[in-house]
């Protein structure tokens, strides 16, 4: 049996753009309660002094770079490393806390 959305306290990163911004909208038709926000703890805290809990956290942010590889500056390989591998690890810690203090929760990682 799967969870519930309807009013369903759902947390999403990277919900801007791209798969984020579809998975909001997805959630949203299902009538969740939604959080969007960039500084990750904060979006975690904001979302359970808000409604009391999180029921849903969605890893959605994520990045890339476009042009020949030789091409792209290192510090630009960084940066979607960062984000793309940190952003997964720093969402999942911020969500891993609430779930455990509340025994309950799903994290979807994209």
């Amino acid at each position: 049996m799967g969870r519930e959305l309807r009013g369903a306290v759902v947390v999403i990163t990277g919900a801007s753009s791209g798969i984020g911004r579809a998975a909001a909208l997805a959630f949203a038709r299902e009538g969740s309660r939604l959080v969007l926000e960039h500084a990750v703890q904060h979006l975690a805290d904001e979302a359970v002094a808000g409604y009391g809990r999180i029921d849903v956290w969605v890893n959605g942010a994520g990045v890339i770079a476009y042009g020949c590889f030789e091409d792209i500056p290192s510090d630009v390989f960084r940066a979607v490393i960062e984000t793309n591998l940190l952003g997964q690890v720093n969402g999942a810690r911020a969500a891993l806390r609430c779930f455990r203090r509340q025994d309950d929760g799903t994290l979807i990682k994209v």
